[in-house]
Order: C-alpha cells, then sequence, then structure tokens
C-alpha cells in the first residue's frame, strides 16, 4: 500500500511537473540520422530507461501526454508522443515504470510510425512473409495478442488479421522491456540481488520464471493447505518481473508474456 501511494504520489509530480505553467514549451528536436532507427532496446532517441523527463525535453510538452493504459485492470502510466510529419497519432506510446532504477523511466515501446525501420528495412507496413523471409519468427496468439515475435531482434510484430498470414501487415512495433540493461546502463551501483543473468524478458526467460515460480508457490500451497491458493496458481500463474513475485494472467499456453504488451 505505501508503494502504490508512492508511485501514485509520483505521477502526480509528474503531472504537475509537465503543465504549462510549471515548465516553458520546448520546441521538438531537429530530426537527424537516426532519429527512425528501430534496434533492440531502443526506437529513434528513445531508449529503453529513458526517463519522462527527458521524454519531455526531447519533443517538448505539448507533443507528449500522460495517460493510463489500465492494462489487466491495473494502473498502467504510458506517455503518448506525436511526431510531426507522422500519418499516426500518437506516433509512438511508451509504457513508463519506477523500476529498475527508483525514477519514471520508459519500460517498453511502441511504434506506430511506418517512418521507424530496423537496419534492413522492417517496420510499420511490412508484411509477416517479409519478415520470415529475414528471421527466424513465431506467430503467437498469447493473451489476445496477434504477433510475430522475433527473439533475436527482441521485438514483437502486431499483425492485422486479414489475408493469408504471410501477407498480413504490421500495425505496430513492441520493443520489449530490458531491465537488467537499463539497470548497468542507468543505475549499475543497484542492489544485483533483484536481477539474475537471465532475466532478460525474453519468451524463454518468461516460460522458465512462470515455472520456477509457480512450483514455489505450490509448495507454499502444501505447506499452509489452502486449496483457493492452488485454485489461483493454476489459473494465473506469476511473472517476477518487478523483483517480487505478483500475480498476472497468463495465455491458456501457461505463459506469462511481457514480451507483448
Amino acid at each position: 500500500m505505501i508503494r502504490v501511494a508512492r508511485t501514485l504520489l509520483a505521477v502526480v509530480a509528474l503531472v504537475l511537473g509537465s503543465s504549462p505553467e510549471a515548465r516553458p514549451s520546448i520546441p521538438v528536436q531537429e530530426s537527424g540520422g537516426d532519429d527512425y532507427v528501430l534496434a533492440s532496446g531502443r526506437a529513434g532517441r528513445i531508449e529503453l530507461g529513458t526517463s519522462a523527463d527527458e521524454i519531455y525535453r526531447f519533443f517538448g510538452r505539448d507533443h507528449v501526454r500522460l495517460v493510463d493504459l489500465f492494462k489487466e485492470g491495473m494502473f498502467s502510466p504510458a506517455l503518448e508522443i506525436t511526431l510531426p510529419g507522422s500519418a499516426v497519432a500518437p506516433a509512438i506510446v511508451v509504457d513508463i515504470r519506477e523500476w529498475p532504477c527508483d525514477e519514471f523511466s520508459v519500460w517498453g515501446i511502441d511504434v506506430r510510425d511506418r517512418r521507424f525501420r530496423t537496419s534492413d528495412g522492417f517496420g510499420v507496413g511490412s508484411t509477416a512473409g517479409d519478415l520470415r523471409r529475414s528471421y527466424s519468427l513465431q506467430i503467437t496468439e498469447a493473451e489476445g495478442a496477434h504477433a510475430a515475435v522475433i527473439d533475436s531482434l527482441k521485438m514483437s510484430f502486431a499483425l492485422t488479421r486479414e489475408g493469408p498470414i504471410e501477407q498480413q501487415q504490421v500495425r505496430s512495433v513492441w520493443i520489449w522491456p530490458d531491465p537488467v540493461a537499463v539497470r548497468k546502463r542507468r543505475c549499475p551501483r543497484r542492489d544485483e540481488s533483484a536481477f539474475t543473468k537471465e532475466s532478460r524478458l525474453t519468451p524463454e526467460w518468461s516460460r522458465r520464471a512462470l515455472a520456477q515460480n509457480r512450483a514455489r508457490l505450490i509448495r507454499n500451497v502444501s505447506q499452509t493447505k489452502h486449496s483457493k491458493i492452488e485454485r489461483d496458481v493454476n489459473s494465473y500463474g506469476t511473472c517476477d518481473i518487478q523483483g517480487r513475485n505478483s500475480h498476472s494472467r497468463c495465455s491458456q499456453r501457461g505463459e506469462c508474456s511481457p514480451f507483448l504488451h
């Protein structure tokens, strides 16, 4: 409860700090050669771990809006970013969290602007067939999503459902969270006990974490002999993605999916 209250107070401070009365308007920076590059952990100037304050400085107060995405029925703060010349608004939506460096920063990046491309030219508007010819991918329906998951890029390409799968077009690109890399880059002195060598939130790591945490909770069940807890474990599973165990609804295949959003 104390952590929730602290988080809400920090969000209120972020909103007030971004109001017209509190800070001057900052113009959108001019585009450079790398501003539309999609790469692991990055979309243009936005990197995983970029602070919310930096996002406002990069794009200007008038082009950034704080929203609640209300994912899984819970408070889920995000920043919607509009870009000049973009055919869609918002062009980018970034989930923000206070973890792993105890400041509101970019957790995951949802790119909707077709100008953003990987080094080999893939992005919004590409087809699943295009992606398959260059990468090993999996088509997933986990958590209601319909996406091509590419482990080597640490990205998920959300697809339309129109026509044969090979002709379905990418409608957005999700850049996966990577708290280990963020901690190493932005807060290397943080306690390492909250992280493990493999905790990079890939699909394989997620499945492994689910199995380990589920087994641990079932052991607790046998000790406490509460059958209701066992039913909850079987229904929900856990994802240890914030340095602590927390229930998170899983797909029918038994996966928690931080690589989807």
